[in-house]
Formats: structure tokens, sequence, C-alpha cells
């Protein structure tokens, strides 16, 4: 009788205390080593894998990541018939911890006109113009602090990363588009960040 009174307490305490679920890899093996935060929130898709596409005609995520210790992700899903679904998180680390606390994590539409936009900015920005990943890092400079811009791309072509610093070396025409993507997602305090 005593045992199983143990055992059913013992029970019940290791149901009351979940266990933090680790964060997935999100970037493939060769990227993520340029990469400052490699870790996700637990229910974003991760696009470089087989099946990244989802049933979608195209998908883009926007990742900022830096010194403000917050990340923002803005994925746009594109449908067959050209209009887009996308999602907005802001997430930030709590505490010392791996676990992210999502301070902002809504849905919102994106018409095929906008949509037809965000890919002509794309191609203005010549992102992946030169194979599946584009990156604009300057070797003889060191850049200190500012903001990480990740770009990804998945579509019947495949998968493409690109990346740049949003202070030091995204091009005009990249910050374009990150600030596009922003625009689209409806929440404005994202735009900071690219300053």
């Amino acid at each position: 009788m005593k045992a199983r009174l143990v055992w059913a307490l013992a029970a019940s305490l290791a149901v009351s205390h979940p266990v933090a679920v680790q964060a997935r890899k999100m970037f493939p093996p060769g990227p993520a080593a340029s990469v400052w935060w490699d870790d996700l929130i637990d229910d974003e898709p991760v696009l470089w894998r087989a099946g990244g596409l989802d049933g979608f005609k195209s998908r883009f995520r926007l990742s900022i990541a830096g010194i403000a210790l917050q990340r923002v992700l803005i994925r746009i899903d594109q449908k067959a018939n050209g209009e887009g679904v996308g999602r907005i998180a802001i997430v930030r680390r709590a505490g010392r911890g791996r676990d992210l606390v999502a301070d902002v994590d809504r849905t919102f539409l994106v018409a095929a006109r906008d949509m037809a936009a965000l890919h002509e900015a794309i191609v203005v920005a010549k992102l992946w113009t030169t194979g599946p990943e584009e990156h604009w890092v300057v070797k003889d400079d060191i850049c200190l602090d500012g903001e990480q811009l990740i770009f990804e791309r998945a579509d019947a072509d495949g998968y493409r990363f690109s990346e740049a610093n949003a202070q030091c070396t995204a091009p005009p025409a990249v910050l374009a588009v990150a600030r596009q993507m922003i625009d689209l997602s409806g929440e404005r305090r994202p735009l900071a960040l690219l300053r």
C-alpha cells in the first residue's frame, strides 16, 4: 500500500513539471555556421528539408537577430492562386536559458499584387542570383554589433539562403526587401532593427 502511494506521488510530480522542448535547428549545416542564433520557436517549419514547401507554391522567411537580443521571424507562404498567408513572431530569450518567449505571434494575409511586388523587389535586390546561397560579408572589415538579416526561399527550384548585416553590409536593395516584408506583416517595431 505504501509503495503504491509513493509511486502515485512520484507520477503526479513528473506530470506537474513539464520539460521544456529543445528548439529544432532552423538552417542547413553549411550556412548555419554563420548564423548567430540557429534555433527557433518549435512550431516554425524548417524550409531547407524535403517537404519544406508543405503544399505552397513558394515560401519566404526573413529572420532578424543580433545585438537587440530578440529575434523577428516573418514567413510568407504563397498559395497557387498567387495570394499569400504570413506569420510574424517576435521572440526573445527567457533569461539565460535557451527557451524562447513569443512577444508577438500572429498571422496576416498578403494580396496577390503584393506578392508580385515582393518577387520584383527580390529580383531588383539580386537575391540568389549566383546560386542558392548569397552572402554580403566584407572580409577585411569587422562589424561590431548590428542585426543579422537572413532571407530564405523555398520553391520548385529548391531552397536558397542569403544573409547580410543590416548596419554594415546589406546593400540598399536588400534592406528594401526586408522593409517590404516587415510592412506586409503589419508590425512596425522590427523596422527599428534595420537602422
